[in-house]
C-alpha cells in the first residue's frame, strides 16, 4: 500500500488519531490530534481502516518523548507519546462525545488527575516466552516481548521484576511448559507472588532464591485450565501467610487472585466519593461486589448491605472480612447478579443500588430490575465508557432517573483506559 499524508481530525476512543482521506476514515495509532503524518494503511474494514504512522509532518504542541523503551512494541501503554494534560483532555472528550450521541444530555466533569502518572501500579502479570523470559504481550499480539522494567510501577517493584526474571531465565523448571505467567502484587511492602501454572512444580529453589534476595514475599500458586482459567482456590506455597490491608478502618486480608484496584490513590478517591453519598441508615444493594471491600466501608454508614458477587473465593474473603470486622450489617451473597438482583430488588425496599461490572457492563435482567423496581439511588463505576453511556439510556429513558454527576478518574495513566463514577437518582425526589 502506498504512502499516504494524513491531517488528524479527532481521536479515537483507545487514543489514536482520526483522518479522513479519499471518502474514507483511518485510524492511526500514535498519531495526535492536529499533526499532518504521513502513513501506510496495514488493515482495512468496510467502513474504516488502520494505519501505521511513518513519520510526523507536522507535530503537535502535546507530544513527548515516550519514558519506557519498550512502548510502541509493549502491548501495555498507548498514550505515552501525549503529554499528560492532554491525556486528561482526550479522555473526557471520549465520554462526553459518547454522552451526547446517546442523547443524554448531561456535562462530564474533568477527569480526576492520579498522584502519579507512572510508577503508581500495585500489580502486574508477566507471561513467560519461549525462551523463558518474562515479559509482556506485544501490542495486538499474543506474542512475548522480553521486559526487565515497567514504567508504571516503580523502582522497588522493577527490582523485584527483574530478580523474578533472572531466575525463571535460568531454571528449566520454570519454563513456559509449566509456568503460564507470574502475577506480582505489593501490599504494603510485601510482594505477593503467584504462579499460574500448567502443572505443579517444585517450589524449593525458588523460594531459597526468594529468601536469599531478602524479597518479603507470599508464594502462591494456581493451576490454569487451556483457556488460562485459574482452578481456585490459588494454593499457598510460602512466605507470609496472612497478608493484610487495612483502609478506611476496614482490616482485610487480601487473597492472591483477588481484585484490587491497580491505583491506589484514584481507588481511595473513588470509593470516598461514593461513600459520601451513602446516607445513613440506607439499604444498599452493592452488585459485582467482589472480595467487598467497599461493601464493608458502605457498612459502617448503611443501615445493611447486600453483597452480590459470583466469584466464590471473592464472596468467601468478604465473610472473612465481616468476622475480623465484627460488621454484622452485610450480607455476602453468592450468585449471578443476573438471578440474584432481580430477586433482591423485587423482595426489598432498597435505597441505593451499586453497580461495578466487568467491561461487559451490567445484564439486560438487572437493568430491568432496576427500572421496574425504582431504586431512589443507582452509583455506578464503570471501566468501559461505550457499555456504561447504554447502561445509562436505558435506565434513564426506562425508570426517569436524572445523571447527578458523570466524574471520570484517571485510573490508569499512560493509556486510553479510564474509569468513570456516575450517580443517577429518580426525579421525583
Amino acid at each position: 500500500m502506498d504512502e499516504m499524508e494524513l491531517t488528524i481530525q479527532s481521536n479515537g476512543m483507545d487514543g489514536e488519531g482520526v483522518a479522513r482521506y479519499n471518502g474514507k476514515v483511518y485510524f492511526v495509532d500514535g498519531a495526535i490530534l492536529g499533526e499532518v503524518v504521513v502513513a501506510r494503511e496495514v488493515k482495512s474494514n468496510k467502513n474504516f481502516s488502520r494505519a501505521e504512522l511513518i513519520r510526523v509532518v507536522k507535530k503537535s504542541n502535546d507530544r513527548c518523548e515516550p519514558k519506557c523503551k519498550y512502548y510502541g512494541v509493549c502491548g501495555g501503554c498507548n498514550l505515552q507519546h501525549i503529554k499528560y494534560e492532554e491525556q486528561l483532555k482526550i479522555k473526557k472528550d471520549n465520554i462526553q462525545n459518547l454522552i451526547k450521541k446517546s442523547g443524554l444530555g448531561a456535562n462530564v466533569n474533568d477527569v480526576f488527575a492520579s498522584e502519579k502518572c507512572f510508577g503508581y501500579r500495585n500489580k502486574v502479570k508477566l507471561f513467560v516466552g519461549n525462551s523463558n523470559e518474562l515479559g509482556f504481550n506485544k501490542r495486538n499480539s499474543n506474542e512475548v516481548i522480553t521486559i526487565n522494567r515497567c514504567e508504571l510501577v516503580d523502582e522497588n517493584f522493577n527490582k523485584i521484576i527483574e530478580k523474578i526474571g533472572f531466575f525463571i531465565k535460568n531454571n528449566a523448571k520454570f519454563s513456559h511448559f509449566y509456568v503460564k505467567c507470574v502475577v506480582i502484587r505489593v501490599i504494603d511492602n510485601v510482594y505477593t507472588i503467584t504462579l499460574m501454572l500448567n502443572k505443579r512444580i517444585n517450589f524449593d529453589e525458588f523460594e531459597a532464591y526468594l529468601k536469599m534476595n531478602k524479597i518479603n514475599y507470599s508464594l502462591s500458586y494456581c493451576l490454569t485450565k487451556e483457556n488460562d482459567i485459574p482452578l481456585y482456590p490459588a494454593c499457598f506455597v510460602g512466605g507470609i501467610s496472612d497478608v493484610m490491608l487495612n483502609e478506611f478502618g476496614i482490616k482485610y486480608p487480601v487473597f492472591p487472585l483477588a481484585f484490587l484496584q491497580v491505583n491506589n490513590y484514584i481507588k481511595n478517591k473513588v470509593y470516598e466519593m461514593i461513600v459520601d453519598g451513602i446516607e445513613k441508615d440506607e439499604i444498599v444493594v452493592d452488585a459485582y461486589s467482589g472480595s467487598g471491600l467497599l461493601s464493608a466501608i458502605i457498612a459502617q454508614k448503611a443501615k445493611w448491605v447486600y453483597a452480590v458477587e459470583i466469584e466464590k473465593s471473592s464472596v468467601d474473603a468478604c465473610v472473612e472480612l465481616c468476622k475480623r470486622n465484627n460488621i454484622s450489617n452485610l450480607t455476602a451473597i453468592n450468585g449471578d447478579c443476573a438471578e440474584l438482583i432481580p430477586k433482591l430488588l423485587g423482595e426489598n425496599y432498597v435505597d441505593t443500588i451499586i453497580l461495578d461490572p466487568a467491561r461487559r457492563g451490567v445484564d439486560q435482567r438487572t437493568i430491568e430490575s432496576i427500572i421496574k423496581n425504582k431504586p431512589r439511588r443507582v452509583i455506578y463505576l464503570s471501566c468501559n465508557p461505550a457499555t456504561l453511556v447504554r447502561d445509562l439510556k436505558m435506565v434513564v429513558d426506562g425508570a426517569g432517573y436524572s445523571i447527578r454527576y458523570i466524574q471520570p478518574f484517571d485510573m490508569f495513566p499512560q493509556t486510553s483506559e479510564v474509569e468513570t463514577l456516575v450517580e443517577l437518582e429518580l426525579e421525583s425526589l
